[in-house]
């Protein structure tokens, strides 16, 4: 069996866990350290199992919980070799201790405890942001994180549509949006190609996938100013039940726990 959990997402932070009885890995640390463990114990995750942390990309919301929650223990966090030569600033400015970084190629699978990772391209204003196609050698489980990004490449394709766990981005409502508090830019920023993933994207994205009546998806990365649950919901009504198991929207921050066996 694989655990995992959303400890949150959204724009006041993002954290995901996988746990599999023995051993665990996180991706992304964006809260606080308080935070990560009292939700990694409401998950049943023992800290002292987390063999790894992966980084998405650098923005705050992904990252700003690192440095706490990495002081005192020896676990690596991973982040992509690209990003760093892109933007070495940000990496500094992120305070993630230099003794814990290591680096990776997108695309080279990355052994961690009894973990394979692999990461992939994805299109985000952060250079270098990946997703991660997760599989559990004790549970033969496989889970795929896609968020943040303002379309899923071609290529991408070959890392999720075998998943068991697929967690998803749905950042906006196109309808919500355009009449939403944001400036003009700042849409053309979420809307554009290197920005956020749409309920309409997302729908395109499970509809491109192979029927597997197991799968479950987790929309993620919920804006609370131009998304609802119920807009999820509707948008995901013309999408084939073969696809999934079951479809769950995440409100921004939301905690959930779930597994596959």
């Amino acid at each position: 069996m694989l655990t995992y959990a959303v400890l949150s997402s959204g724009s006041i932070g993002n954290s995901y866990v996988f746990f599999d009885g023995i051993e665990s890995i996180v991706v992304d640390v964006g809260i606080s350290n308080k935070q990560m463990s009292l939700r990694l114990e409401n998950a049943g995750v023992p800290e002292s199992s987390i063999k790894a942390v992966f980084v998405t990309h650098l923005h705050p919301d992904h990252v700003k919980g690192a440095k706490a929650f990495l002081k005192g223990r020896n676990i690596p966090i991973y982040i992509n070799s690209f990003t760093a030569k892109k933007q070495p600033i940000l990496l500094v400015r992120s305070n993630i201790p230099t003794e814990a970084q290591e680096f990776f190629n997108v695309e080279e699978p990355i052994k961690a405890g009894g973990y394979t990772v692999i990461p992939f391209s994805l299109s985000h204003d952060s250079p270098g942001t990946v997703g991660y196609r997760i599989s559990s050698i004790r549970s033969d489980k496989t889970a795929v994180i896609i968020t943040d990004t303002g379309y899923v490449p071609d290529e991408a394709y070959k890392w999720i549509c075998d998943s068991d766990i697929l967690f998803l981005e749905a950042n906006y409502d196109e309808d919500l949006l355009k009449i939403g508090p944001y400036p003009k830019e700042l849409q053309e920023r979420i809307r554009g190609e290197r920005g956020h993933l749409s309920n309409e994207q997302a729908v395109s994205v499970v509809q491109n996938l192979s029927e597997n009546p197991l799968r479950k998806i987790h929309l993620i990365h919920v804006s609370e100013n131009n998304n609802t649950i119920d807009s999820i919901r509707c948008a995901f009504e013309k999408v084939d039940a073969s696809l999934y198991s079951s479809l769950i929207p995440l409100e921004r921050g939301e905690f959930y726990k779930g597994y596959v066996q």
